[in-house]
């Protein structure tokens, strides 16, 4: 990662579009990537340098994919100011016309390289064709059948909104059924996350007869970054050597100002991953030779005092292009003539020729700006802190509204954004170009000439909220708005004008925090999510159906955020509601009652959640008919957890039924179907049903198709990539099983990220086979920072932290550390009954090991307590003759006679 650092205007961006232009040179015929400019911006000087300030990649949504070209390289662009001011898109709004655009011929271009293509021979004109066809009609299910790997291709079906695709509605609710990552988890991955693993994953490194397919990722205004970018960097920066990704980024010195930007900064130079690159400020000569490309014939004295007074490349070029420069050098054959008062009068700084520019615009340009700033704009007292979008009808409407006379808005708003070169414009949406030209324009809104008086400020909000909600109100279903460009920013906007004191909020109201909800969760910000669904559920009118379909939402949105005692409880309350009008066997309460079994199970309470399911399946079979999607899922999880609570032959047989429908109804290829052959071949090897050898060769086997449908960086292959691993341990090969993991948790890192639930679980793995081949110090590295991750990713008590803090308690004592271990253990069984109760499984589990670690250290007497809670428990629970009361009970007659092994 290379961050170019310099002030403002110094040609930062000059320098990544000279890095395009030279990698564009290099491809090979038929080019795939175009300029990123019109030719006439190199050479016309009388192109306004706005229009192309900023500009760091070819514009995705106007991009043209010629036939039979491919890439020779990725090509990804950020800009930082505008991502600021779309809060509700951030990210995913940036980043999702280049995957668009760029993926699928990126995933041809990587087959190429990885060697896949050569199966095709012939074929393979014919395929390219094909897959722009389906590019530009926007289906993606027909890429299955030309047998290659797309890499990311999951993040594009997803970011495309496709909720009705059959993979990607089977997926989702698939996740829930993988026995290698217990408990379940609803845990998504970040946007961040999920778009770097979309963007290395098209990533290769040069090998004999290939020349590799390196990604470039740039970001303009990197000093102005959050959060969201922040992680996509930090993704992005770890090592790779099969996967080169270069970051170019251009920030201001003064940008550690920004806490985000400088932590980020900070942390990434320490760890070498990042290297600063100051750019030099261009000396006198350069900048009389660029002033000379404007006007060719000035005098070497005059040329020297103007750039002494404009010693910033951008600052003159603005001054230059002004149509009053413009005249003065076409009046004296293409040179400066200044008098010395003229010399004496000129700007000093960038805004000062920003406001003369703002001068030379029409009339109806000014008009039209001034009314969208004021409609749009919040500002704090220091100024404006974004870019907020608006659109140009709704403004014009309001202004009308309002009573003003302005003319010609409509052609002031089109001049604004061409030639005038202030405004961007997508879709049906326009914003200034950036921070600066918004403070221009807001200098001027109380301007005497064109400006508005502050009553007149507060009437142009007033009917701008009454024409959103108006345009907002034709537009929805209910609640429901679809969530386009144009309508996020209309719900966003009207958000950003909350009803005066005492006035009624609307229908359209609660339809534009729906509308930032569903995007939120879009956008993996489920804490947004949450806050704009209790939104609507304070503040709107709902009719029951309504308030369910958002109360249904908001459970799960809180389960997913992994807040899984309070999603129970709204998922109870949701469900005492709905049987108040509606049967228990409705599909919407069938849903409900299957979302709170999943809670159950997540909160560790695996046979109360057994029982639910199982009644959700039957009467889903009863209800839907034993082959639909929703009743397998059901059988499957009734499987699954079968298994879970120790009835593993039971499990085996309703796996084996769960395929063999799946296979019929949804194809042996689908996403669902290669999961349960996963879950089978696991839970077969449990049920001691096969050799050691056999179960490799299954996983093998389905490694392969997976990999051949869903990709190598899939979860779903990565998950079962663990598996195999795991099992070449218990055969014994050890030392196999740990290389295999490294490796593994490195990809797995890569595609999914380093928080993610599977990649906790691997990295678990990991540390536990390094333990049992003997290497206990490394194990215990591994499993405090894999500790220390998942405090991170979720809350403490979160169940799958409560796993890894238990490997951690069982390794110390294998270490010898056992003072360490006990004061561990006795937290986490105090935490542990606090949340599922004395009689959970997983609890009595770790009672038993504390006994036997406290009497194993000397004290037997609390030992021998902790013991006998156990076996009390466990005879209740599973009779006196299951293995694990079998095991306490020992455990127990042990400590009372001082003698005998402990089995912890």
């Amino acid at each position: 990662m290379l961050v170019l650092t310099g002030e403002s205007g110094i040609g930062k961006s000059r320098i990544v579009r000279e890095v395009y232009e030279e990698l564009r040179r290099k491809q090979p015929a038929p080019g795939y990537w175009p300029s990123m400019l019109p030719d006439s911006h190199k050479d016309d000087n009388s192109i306004d340098p706005m229009a192309s300030r900023k500009v760091l990649g070819p514009d995705p949504t106007s991009f043209e994919w010629h036939s039979q070209a491919l890439p020779s390289f990725g090509w990804w662009h950020f800009e930082c100011e505008i991502m600021e001011s779309q809060n509700a898109v951030n990210v995913v709004g940036a980043a999702y016309p280049q995957l668009r655009a760029h993926l699928l011929p990126l995933g041809l271009a990587w087959n190429d390289q990885a060697g896949f293509s050569d199966k095709l021979g012939r074929a393979r004109e014919k395929v390219i064709e094909e897959v722009r066809s389906t590019v530009t009609d926007g289906g993606f299910e027909a890429l299955g059948a030309f047998g290659l790997a797309f890499p990311g291709l999951g993040t594009l079906i997803r970011w495309a909104g496709q909720a009705g695709n059959k993979i990607a509605k089977d997926r989702q609710h698939r996740k829930q059924l993988d026995s290698d990552v217990a408990p379940a988890s609803e845990s998504h991955v970040s946007v961040a996350q999920e778009l770097a693993a979309a963007i290395r994953s098209t990533a290769l490194t040069a090998s004999p007869g290939k020349p590799g397919l390196p990604q470039i990722v740039v970001i303009e205004d990197m000093h102005r970054m959050g959060d969201d970018l922040a992680e996509l960097l930090t993704e992005l920066g770890r090592p790779d050597k099969k996967h080169p990704v270069l970051v170019i980024g251009t920030a201001w010195p003064e940008g550690y100002n920004n806490p985000g930007y400088k932590n980020w900064a900070a942390q990434a130079m320490d760890e070498g991953r990042a290297a600063p690159m100051m750019v030099k400020q261009l000396e006198g000569d350069d900048l009389i030779t660029l002033l000379r490309h404007y006007a060719k014939n000035t005098d070497e004295d005059t040329a020297k005092r103007v750039v002494e007074r404009m010693p910033n490349p951008h600052f003159l070029k603005l001054w230059l292009t002004m149509r009053s420069t413009m005249r003065l050098i076409a009046s004296h054959d293409q040179a400066l003539v200044l008098s010395e008062d003229e010399l004496m009068s000129l700007p000093l700084e960038v805004m000062d020729v920003l406001r003369q520019r703002w001068l030379e615009l029409p009339e109806e340009v000014q008009q039209a700006l001034i009314l969208a700033v004021i409609a749009r704009a919040k500002a704090s007292d220091s100024g404006p802190t974004a870019l907020p979008r608006f659109l140009p009808d709704v403004v014009a409407k309001a202004s009308k509204a309002a009573g003003f006379s302005f003319q010609d808005l409509e052609a002031g708003f089109s001049s604004a954004v061409s030639p005038g070169a202030w405004c961007n414009t997508d879709a049906n949406a326009q914003w200034l170009r950036e921070t600066d030209l918004q403070e221009v324009v807001l200098s001027y809104t109380r301007d005497s000439r064109l400006g508005l008086l502050d009553s007149e400020h507060k009437k142009l909000q007033k009917e701008t909220r009454d024409v959103l909600i108006e345009w907002i109100d034709e537009r929805r279903e209910g609640i429901e708005l679809q969530l386009e460009p144009d309508l996020v920013v209309a719900a966003e906007w009207l958000d950003s004008l909350p009803p005066a004191e005492g006035a009624a909020w609307t229908d359209a109201d609660t339809a534009a925090q729906w509308a930032l909800a569903e995007t939120a969760n879009w956008n993996y910000d489920l804490a947004a999510a949450v806050e704009k669904a209790r939104i609507v559920l304070d503040k709107g009118m709902l009719d029951s159906d309504t308030n369910q379909k958002v109360r249904t939402r908001l459970a799960l949105w809180v389960g997913a955020s992994g807040r899984y005692g309070e999603a129970l409880e709204l998922y109870r309350a949701l469900l005492g509601d709905q049987l108040q009008t509606l049967s228990p066997e409705d599909p919407a309460v069938l849903a409900t009652r299957h979302h709170l079994a999943l809670n159950l199970f997540n909160t560790g309470r695996k046979v109360e959640a057994l029982v639910e399911e199982e009644l959700v399946w039957a009467d889903r079979r009863k209800v839907l008919g034993a082959e639909h999607p929703d009743t397998l899922i059901a059988q499957n999880n009734v499987a699954c957890w079968y298994a879970e609570t120790g009835r593993v032959a039971e499990a085996v047989e309703q796996l084996q039924e769960v395929l063999m429908m799946e296979s019929r109804v949804l194809g042996p290829d689908a996403p669902g179907t290669l999961l349960t052959r996963r879950n089978l071949v696991a839970y077969r090897r449990r049920a001691g049903v096969g050799s050691s050898e056999e179960v490799i060769n299954d996983y093998e086997n389905l490694l392969l198709d997976q990999t051949r449908v869903l990709g190598a960086d899939d979860e779903d292959t990565l998950g079962t990539r663990n598996s195999l691993a795991c099992e070449q341990a218990e055969a014994g090969n050890l030392a196999l099983a740990v290389e295999q993991l490294e490796v593994l948790a490195q990809d797995s890192i890569e595609a999914i990220g380093s928080m993610h639930p599977l990649t906790l679980v691997i990295r678990s793995n990991l540390a536990r086979f390094l333990g049992e081949a003997g290497q206990l110090g490394e194990s215990l590295l591994q499993y405090r920072q894999l500790l220390i991750d998942a405090q991170a990713a979720a809350r403490e008590d979160n169940p799958d932290t409560l796993i890894i803090e238990a490997s951690l308690g069982k390794t110390l004592f294998k270490a010898g550390q056992s003072e360490e271990a006990v004061t561990r253990y006795k937290g986490l069984v105090k935490k542990s009954i606090g949340l599922f109760g004395i009689g959970d499984e997983d609890t009595l589990g770790r009672i038993n090991t504390l006994g036997c670690f406290l009497a194993l250290t000397g004290d037997l007497n609390e030992g021998k307590q902790y013991l006998h809670t156990a076996l009390v428990e466990r005879t209740r629970l599973l009779g006196d003759d299951h293995a694990d009361t079998v095991k306490t009970r020992n455990n127990f007659e042990s400590v009372e006679r001082r003698a005998g092994v402990l089995n912890w």
